[in-house]
């Protein structure tokens, strides 16, 4: 479970994807049952991160999104961590008047616990740290089919679009872990989540599944038909 640091930031992140979510027809009511739903949403995206650590005997500690560095220099950087957590929504709102709302406010940072001692390969490394963050996805995407079969479509789409922009691969979002750990593992993701976005509400859910999942299957065999994996040559 968060702890309470984490909780606090959690509750901050939701007020703010239910600001933005409710921008063009703000009032506190709306904006606060939009924050209930991203408070949902958020929670349930992390605790399916900390239990998939769980069974890699890791633990994972929800922080905001922010960065240092802003170019390629060594001196281009902030002397502090930049709040992009907290500007990148707010100023696309801003610029685009509503029309597009950045939904990726929280990143994590994983460490082993002192039981991966006794597995057998107990360094921790990218591959386990992007099916941490795999299972943050595969968590909002159960609960989008569950909002689905309850009639929820709003809030359904709401995680959709959550998981569309935390799987974007920069800084060191969620959608960064994974393609840098695994790009195949992204690779299916994504498509999952796209045909999932173009088909939930449209066609049944049956048939959004199958297509996804069948989608998803086939970008991750042209993935690797076109960038097949590099295995160290043996030497006799």
């Amino acid at each position: 479970m968060p702890d309470k640091k984490e909780m606090i930031f959690i509750i901050i992140a939701a007020l703010v994807i239910g600001y933005v979510s409710s921008f063009k027809e703000i009032t506190w009511i709306y904006w606060l049952s939009m924050s209930g739903l991203a408070l949902i949403m958020l929670f349930v995206h992390h605790i399916g991160q900390k239990i998939t650590a769980f069974f890699y005997d890791c633990s994972v500690e929800i922080r905001p999104w922010t960065i240092k560095q802003f170019g390629f220099a060594r001196n281009w950087h902030f002397k502090f961590d930049f709040p992009m957590w907290f500007v990148l929504p707010i100023s696309f709102i801003l610029l685009t008047f509503g029309s597009i709302k950045w939904l990726a406010l929280t990143t994590f940072e994983s460490a082993p616990l002192p039981g991966r001692a006794r597995r057998k390969y107990a360094e921790l490394t990218d591959w386990h740290i992007a099916l941490m963050a795999a299972g943050g996805f595969f968590f909002n995407a159960l609960l989008a089919v569950v909002c689905h079969i309850c009639g929820w479509n709003d809030f359904a789409m709401l995680n959709i679009y959550f998981m569309l922009f935390n799987i974007i691969p920069i800084s060191n979002l969620d959608g960064s872990k994974m393609f840098f750990g695994s790009p195949m593992l992204w690779t299916f993701s994504f498509a999952f989540i796209l045909i999932l976005l173009l088909l939930l509400g449209t066609a049944s859910l049956l048939t959004t599944i199958f297509a996804a999942v069948a989608i998803a299957i086939a970008a991750l065999v042209l993935f690797y038909l076109n960038f097949p994996p590099a295995y160290p040559r043996k030497t006799y």
